[in-house]
């Protein structure tokens, strides 16, 4: 019965995550323009930006240690003529993108508090993922978006120059404070819902890529197995076996692919094959990828099922235990 009981806990998880998606269209011609051809790694101007007062504490949920600069969607430069993100049937957009670099010290804290109202040139990860900021309250440095630069670790401003690809670690704040992400308890039902078919398709029209998308978390602490790892335009990408264990018994998810940053810690660890059980970071969808795999599928009804286009951007081997949730209360002990 106890048996019974876990797998109809998963299926209840699995199924309320694939009921609770949403559509997006994204340009292509953002994408052609702006995506290398295989990473998601690359640089986004903006002709003013809005950086929040403070940076997040480090503990969990939203406390990740991480400033956010918001960007106004038609502030971003070289974007094109078609809107860069919108839901999927809306013909005008309202949404922006954030950039957040993470783990400032106090000289890179007052660099990008500087930024307010300037133009600014970011490079770092464009991340694509529906944590619920595509509606609700807005502030100039949070509009609404699905779209970020997440994490950045380098902005240059008229009198502002930061770059920090070592910025990109696990997140550490005052008083040893270390950052947990989410455990096996919410990963699980994300992954299984997509190994159901629950959500991530795409299609495509002439001018927009559309993605499906369930509203789902921000970091999460994954045990993995490292398989093969090649380097891609601005850092590593790896491929690894995801477990819902710390003993690596119950897998989850094969072949998801893994991306740090060059420079960082983590980047020189996978290229070297070093042994990794663990890793803090945090999912996407790689708009270059969905976009092939949406090539020739036009319309929703021809939509088709793409996860090789879900990527984890990897800060580092987590330095605390898994939560249950962003109240810090509990830690996940997995499967």
């Amino acid at each position: 019965m106890k048996r019974y009981s876990s797998v109809l806990l998963v299926l209840i998880l699995s199924l309320t995550a694939s009921s609770q998606t949403k559509w997006y269209k994204f340009s292509k011609e953002f994408i052609n323009s702006h995506y290398p051809q295989d990473s998601a790694i690359g640089e986004l101007k903006a002709s003013t930006v809005a950086p929040a007062k403070n940076v997040h504490r480090v503990t969990c949920g939203g406390q990740d240690g991480e400033l956010h600069i918001g960007i106004e969607g038609t502030d971003v430069q070289d974007a094109g003529s078609a809107p860069i993100s919108a839901g999927a049937d809306q013909d005008s957009s309202n949404f922006g993108w954030v950039a957040e670099p993470v783990n400032l010290n106090k000289d890179a804290k007052q660099a990008a508090a500087a930024l307010d109202g300037q133009a600014a040139t970011f490079q770092g990860y464009y991340r694509l993922w529906n944590e619920g900021h595509d509606q609700g309250k807005t502030f100039p440095s949070n509009p609404h978006h699905v779209l970020e630069l997440h994490p950045a670790w380098a902005f240059h401003g008229a009198d502002q120059d930061f770059n920090d690809p070592t910025s990109i670690r696990p997140m550490q704040g005052a008083k040893n404070a270390v950052y947990s992400g989410y455990g096996a308890s919410k990963f699980r039902p994300l992954l299984t819902s997509l190994g159901q078919e629950g959500w991530l398709h795409v299609y495509e029209d002439d001018t927009f890529v559309y993605v499906e998308l369930p509203k789902a978390e921000n970091f999460y602490q994954l045990p993995v197995t490292v398989n093969d790892v090649k380097e891609v335009t601005g850092g590593v990408e790896a491929t690894v076996d995801v477990f819902s264990d710390s003993a690596h018994q119950s897998q989850v998810l094969s072949g998801l692919s893994v991306v740090a940053n060059q420079g960082s810690r983590i980047a020189d660890r996978l290229q070297s094959q070093d042994d990794i059980q663990f890793l803090l970071g945090i999912f996407s969808v790689n708009l270059r990828k969905a976009a092939a795999l949406a090539s020739g599928h036009q319309g929703r009804d021809a939509a088709v099922f793409a996860p090789s286009a879900l990527e984890f951007f990897a800060y580092g081997v987590p330095l605390g235990n898994a939560v249950t949730s962003s109240k810090c209360t509990e830690t996940d002990p997995g499967n």
